[in-house]
């Protein structure tokens, strides 16, 4: 694992660093540790990935990617969507129901072509 040279760093954004807490091994090499108290916050560039540390690395990019990366984002969406639809409103609906208000039927992929989107458009 060592070998790759990867290190607490969001994949592709590597000035994204991912926020562990860390500890010395008795090697000297930075270990991640959970839920230690004695723990300092450190940077992610400066923590190489290892076997050892693997699980919290994945748990850490799957966060940033699907919630704290994106927390934004859907905090926008969610105000839009307030803006459009009152939230006392959408509580009537199931999620599915909302879900097919939002993302249309699967058989609307014919609309989302060139074509399709020429003859919306005109």
């Amino acid at each position: 694992m060592e070998d790759l040279c990867l290190d607490f760093t969001l994949p592709g954004h590597p000035e994204w660093e991912l926020k562990v807490d860390i500890s010395p091994s008795p090697s000297g090499q930075l270990l991640s540790l959970k839920n230690n108290i004695s723990c300092i916050q450190a940077g992610g560039k400066d923590i190489p990935l290892t076997v050892w540390n693997m699980e919290e690395y994945l748990e850490k990019v799957v966060d940033a990617y699907l919630c704290s990366g994106i927390a934004r984002q859907r905090e926008r969406l969610l105000k839009g969507l307030e803006e459009v639809f009152s939230p006392s409103a959408l509580l009537s609906f199931s999620a599915s129901e909302l879900h097919t208000l939002i993302c249309g039927l699967p058989d609307d992929s014919q609309h989302w072509t060139l074509q399709g989107t020429i003859v919306v458009v005109r």
